[in-house]
């Protein structure tokens, strides 16, 4: 008996051996998962990073041996990013635009992750650099990497001879607009006020809020704007601007890129215009920014990796001519007069989010918001307005 169970203790040590070799083999094997959010950014932005993340991770030494693999996925705007960055598990890096989701991005990074040294942004101007989330230590936890921008586009023939026209329908848009209006007659230092007067129950009781509604109605009952404003959508407004109907356009460089070619080739890029005598300007130029979650001594290292790969010169031009944003890097080079122009608006004048990211973290939020501010709009025009 003693002898039997000798041999099957031997033998049931021997098993566990090879169960453990086998096991250690396995998940040696199996590759590490390296994954990459993105929050409420253009289908456009999110394919062009996709494409260089997986260039970054194939050169890198983990990723030559198959030791690391990427995975995407997007996270639907209908829900607040901080909803997401408390589930398990978290990505590595998220990518999404200022304002209220980036900064709760950064809020989670800095609890996280250690963050990048300033050196990253040693290539981008100022301003834009002014624009990045640090944390206590002074470290970054949010990096700016594109740029986009609400323009108001003339038409090249006769601007003069139609009307200003943008997606009133689409709550998001209504909101950049209504915030440009109130930055370009109130001045830079009252953006916040605007979007902090955005998110009341009530617009009659926020003064900026209210202000910007009368003057927006006063651009109806002028024939500036067409009435029907609130009823284009972005649809209509590339239709629009496919027959050149309307003399100015507001929308989003990202929103440009849609159009077919020539739609957009009628109308000439420009900044949103000042009121006469408004102080400092702040452009709605929101930033997109890279934000480091990971939490290990190893993946973040990948982190700052990816990070510093993208902020790189070469790979600034391959984002921004994906993308169809402007790049952040100041010597990079650009596809177009557009990218070009709006790197060169964002260095030279202080920057903002729209007013919607600013004041609010999901799109149903912004769509309600904007319902509100039509309403309050269509109280001040007048029943024959042209």
């Amino acid at each position: 008996m003693n002898i039997s169970f000798k041999k099957s203790s031997a033998a049931i040590a021997a098993a566990a051996a090879v169960l453990c070799a086998a096991a250690a083999v396995f998940y040696a094997a199996k590759p590490r998962v390296f994954t990459v959010a993105f929050y409420d950014i253009p289908d456009a932005a999110a394919a062009a990073l996709t494409v260089q993340i997986r260039r970054v991770l194939e050169d890198s030494a983990d990723g030559r041996s198959g030791k690391l693999e990427p995975a995407f996925k997007t996270f639907a705007a209908d829900q607040p990013l901080e909803r997401y960055l408390t589930q398990k598990p978290l990505p590595d890096l998220v990518f999404t635009f200022a304002g209220k989701s980036a900064e709760s991005a950064a809020q989670r990074s800095r609890e996280l992750n250690p963050g990048l040294a300033p050196a990253v942004l040693a290539s981008v101007p100022v301003s834009i650099r002014k624009t990045a989330l640090d944390n206590r230590s002074g470290r970054i936890c949010a990096v700016p990497l594109l740029l986009d921008h609400y323009e108001l586009a003339v038409r090249r023939d006769n601007p003069a001879d139609g009307q200003l026209a943008f997606a009133g329908a689409d709550g998001p848009t209504l909101l950049a607009f209504a915030g440009c209006v109130a930055e370009a007659a109130f001045g830079a230092d009252k953006t916040a006020e605007f979007a902090d007067g955005l998110r009341r129950s009530d617009l009659h009781s926020a003064p900026i809020v209210r202000e910007t509604a009368e003057l927006i109605a006063s651009y109806i009952n002028s024939g500036t704007i067409p009435p029907y404003v609130f009823r284009i959508t972005q649809d209509d407004l590339a239709q629009l601007m496919q027959n050149g109907t309307p003399g100015a356009v507001f929308m989003p460089l990202s929103f440009r890129r849609t159009v077919p070619f020539k739609g957009a080739e009628r109308y000439q890029s420009s900044f949103f215009p000042a009121v006469s005598g408004t102080p400092a300007r702040a452009l709605a130029i929101p930033v997109l920014y890279g934000v480091p979650l990971a939490r290990t001594e190893k993946r973040a290292h990948t982190a700052e990796t990816v990070l510093k790969a993208l902020s790189g010169a070469d790979v600034q031009y391959a984002l921004s001519s994906d993308a169809g944003l402007a790049p952040v890097h100041a010597r990079a080079e650009t596809a177009d007069v557009q990218a070009a122009d709006v790197r060169y608006w964002a260095a030279a004048a202080g920057i903002v989010p729209s007013a919607g990211q600013a004041a609010f973290e999901t799109v149903p939020q912004q769509n309600d918001a904007a319902g509100k501010l039509r309403a309050l709009i269509l109280e001040y025009v007048d029943a024959n307005a042209p």
